[in-house]
């Protein structure tokens, strides 16, 4: 029986290609990655997939799509989706694809949240529809004279004709007159450092939370009270938020960024274009938060005590105190897990009623924490052996302690490996997850401090840099 945590992971890679590279077709290949609990799905399962023109409500746009026999493996599945006579995409707006999944001895199909945004490679498909597209009047298109715009497609021109001081220098192309140049001259001398796309992004002062919303990179500037959305495929500013009060905690609920600050404010912010939902004042010095499905949890590290607050209208559930000092905080699928930096501890809580369930004691102050879909992982600033605790999830029991850098602060999953934030190093380590091995360690910027993972990039905030690093999870 497939349960009701059954989701599409955050991070879902989806992919618009054409399927044949010869003949145009209107089919295209969707790929995503799906979470049974909390464990990634193995096994043949049912799904439907609808054309949607909103993200949330709207209408159907042509018929569902049903295939009885979607194979995942480790979560990942990969369909072929044709809706053809039917044209969802011909319009050029945007749509969105909605899930629904079920194991074949299920009686119903779980609708997965959010719905997917497809992107443009399905409307750069090739009318199928005109007959005369490439022709004009019966001739080739390309026999035709352009008799306006750039007049990119002239040959045989004799530039003894051309007028003197007819063409400016703001008609020139400078991806041919520069850059073209200058790259041409840093490949001859084997300058590869530079060659490089780039992987710093300016943010706002300070940044220091990170989060991934399926498409796009969230940052909180402590130093700023803002928040700045850039897109995760290129780093590029979609807008910048103001918030209050010293941001420094951030979470996605599927739908909305919610923002902690030092001064015990919850903002939620609407993940589509940043529009403020709502501030909720709840205490003081609000740090880490996380999402279980249907509340926010928040350390509200200046009164002691952890907060529940329902996602949907922000309402406040419950009020917990668990110790002094918490700070991080994480869903395992099941329970949530506090850290404490003032007595050195890590709680294991159960969200109905918040009943302390287990805990452990590490060595040094715990910063923050995150889960592997079975382990948790916790960076222990020890002064003396700076280190990133494993403890299973569900008895605590202790499954290693590995060596990172100087005053580890944050720590992230990316699906087969951890990445621990060491500050005081400038740098991040990367550890298998399965036996702890180190398996590199890379350098971003200036006294870093969060860390998030996208699908295919680790992204760190650099507090001192006022930027943040993308790094390629699988090189």
């Amino acid at each position: 029986m497939i349960r009701t945590k059954l989701y599409l992971s955050a991070v879902l890679a989806l992919a618009a290609l054409g399927v044949s590279a010869i003949a145009q077709t209107p089919a295209f290949t969707f790929q995503g990655r799906l979470t049974d609990s909390t464990l990634p799905a193995n096994g043949t399962y049912q799904m439907q997939f609808t054309v949607y023109d909103e993200l949330v409500g709207g209408t159907a746009v042509g018929s569902t799509i049903t295939n009885l026999s979607v194979v995942a493996a480790n979560g990942v599945f990969t369909v072929v989706l044709d809706y053809s006579p039917q044209t969802p995409f011909a319009s050029g707006d945007k749509r969105w694809i909605e899930i629904a999944v079920k194991k074949p001895a299920d009686a119903g199909y779980t609708t997965l949240a959010p719905r997917q945004l497809v992107t443009s490679a399905p409307y750069a498909t090739k009318s199928l529809s005109s007959a005369d597209s490439d022709k004009l009047g019966g001739l080739a298109a390309n026999t035709y004279l352009q008799t306006n715009g750039n007049g990119s497609g002239l040959t045989n021109l004799n530039g003894a004709n051309i007028t003197n001081n007819t063409i400016t220098n703001a008609a020139l192309s400078p991806a041919v007159t520069v850059a073209a140049t200058t790259h041409s001259n840093l490949l001859g001398s084997l300058r590869w450092d530079l060659l490089r796309s780039q992987t710093n992004f300016a943010v706002g002062n300070s940044p220091r939370a990170i989060a991934f919303d399926g498409a796009n990179i969230w940052v909180a500037n402590y130093d700023s009270d803002t928040v700045t959305k850039l897109r995760a495929s290129d780093g590029v500013v979609l807008g910048t938020f103001n918030v209050s009060d010293r941001p420094q905690g951030l979470v996605f609920d599927g739908t909305n960024i919610w923002v902690a600050t030092n001064f015990g404010h919850l903002t939620k912010l609407r993940a589509s274009d940043g529009a403020n939902q709502g501030n909720f004042l709840f205490g003081t010095g609000c740090y880490g938060v996380a999402f279980d499905g249907e509340y926010i949890w928040a350390t509200n590290c200046g009164v002691n005590n952890v907060l529940k607050v329902r996602a949907a209208d922000g309402q406040l559930n419950n009020t917990f105190s668990f110790g002094d000092g918490p700070r991080g905080v994480a869903f395992d699928g099941k329970n949530i897990w506090v850290s404490h930096i003032t007595i050195n501890s890590v709680a294991k809580v159960q969200i109905s009623d918040g009943t302390v369930i287990g805990s452990f004691l590490p060595s040094g102050d715990v910063l923050n924490i995150a889960f592997d879909g079975d382990s948790i992982w916790a960076v222990n600033d020890n002064l003396v052996s700076p280190n990133v605790l494993k403890r299973r999830a569900s008895d605590t029991s202790n499954l290693g302690t590995f060596n990172v850098g100087p005053r580890p602060v944050a720590v992230a999953f990316d699906g087969t490996n951890v990445w621990v934030v060491n500050q005081d190093a400038n740098n991040v380590t990367k550890l298998r997850a399965s036996n702890g091995e180190v398996l590199g360690t890379f350098a971003v910027g200036t006294a870093p401090m969060g860390i998030a993972f996208d699908g295919a990039n680790i992204w760190v905030t650099n507090s001192g840099s006022g930027n943040v690093t993308r790094l390629s999870a699988f090189p």
